[in-house]
C-alpha cells in the first residue's frame, strides 16, 4: 500500500515518502520535522549567523540586512560592503572641500591653512 498516494496531503505537512509497510514525512528547505513526525516547524536560520551583520528570520527562510553605511553584496547577498559615500553621484557635494571614505561612514577635511571645518562637519570656514 502506498499511503502517500492514497492519502495525499493528509499524512504529512510537506513531503511524504513511501517506504516498505509505512511512510516517512520530511520538510522542504527552511523547515524541520516537528516532534509529531508529520508537521514542519520553521527553522531559525539566523541561529547559525549566516549574515555578516544583521539577520531576520522569516517563514521558511531568512533575510540579511546591513547597518547604516553598508550595503548587501550583489555577489552573495549575505556580506555587507562599505558604501563609499564620497564616490556616490552626490559625493562631490557631501563635503565643501575634500571627502574621505571610512568604514560605514565618511569625514570631510578642509585645506591645511586658513580654513577650519564648520560645526556641520561638511563645510569649510
Amino acid at each position: 500500500i502506498n499511503e502517500c498516494r492514497n492519502y495525499p496531503g493528509r499524512l504529512c505537512a510537506h513531503k511524504c515518502e513511501n517506504i516498505l509497510g509505512s511512510y516517512k514525512c520530511s520538510c522542504t528547505t527552511g523547515f524541520k520535522l516537528a516532534d509529531d513526525g508529520r508537521n514542519c516547524d520553521d527553522l531559525n536560520e539566523c541561529e547559525s549567523n549566516p549574515c555578516s551583520q544583521e539577520c531576520a528570520n522569516v517563514y521558511g527562510s531568512y533575510q540579511c540586512y546591513c547597518r547604516r553605511g553598508y550595503q548587501l553584496s550583489d555577489v552573495d547577498g549575505i556580506t555587507c560592503e562599505d558604501i563609499d559615500e564620497c564616490a556616490l553621484p552626490t559625493g562631490g557635494h557631501i563635503c565643501s572641500y575634500r571627502c574621505h571614505n571610512t568604514p560605514g561612514s565618511f569625514h570631510c577635511t578642509c585645506p591645511a591653512t586658513g580654513y577650519a571645518l564648520a560645526p556641520n562637519g561638511r563645510s569649510c570656514q
